[in-house]
């Protein structure tokens, strides 16, 4: 299954590149994780209804819209950074990386092992996250 998700990604960075360059990289960010969220709504589906063949359907998907949030958040900070501001704007992005690295498998556990939710009940927070953070943002400069 990684195999395939990792041979989705390929092509599927590819094509966000393309894609950033004609629509912009905040459009496009915000259509792979759109993506995302489907397909980690679609992995749920299928572990909850015993279906692992759309797991099938469901990594390529995956893949492809991990590359395209990969290749657009890059140059969404590209665009975003002041050139003063450049290599410290870049190294807090990957702080938070390696903290979300970290993170992310705690939370994981917390939800469901030590609270006792289950496994399918803890990939449906990133859903409810990415709903919920828009009423969050505060109003800010748009890149260009």
């Amino acid at each position: 299954m990684l195999l395939v998700a990792i041979a989705a990604a390929i092509p599927g960075g590819l094509a966000a590149g393309r894609l950033i360059e004609r629509f912009g990289p905040l459009r496009v960010l915000r259509t792979a994780l759109l993506v995302a969220m489907i397909g980690i709504g679609l992995a749920v589906v299928a572990g909850v209804a015993d279906q692992p063949e759309l797991v099938w359907a469901v990594g390529p998907l995956g893949g492809a819209a991990i590359a395209a949030i990969w290749s657009a958040d890059r140059v969404l900070m590209a665009r975003l950074s002041p050139p003063r501001y450049f290599g410290e704007f870049y190294g807090l992005y990957a702080t938070v990386g390696r903290f979300a690295t970290i993170l992310g498998p705690f939370m994981w556990g917390l939800v469901a092992d030590i609270l006792d939710f289950g496994q399918n009940a803890a990939p449906t927070g990133e859903p409810v996250s990415n709903i919920r953070a828009p009423l969050l943002r505060r109003d800010g400069p748009r890149p260009p």
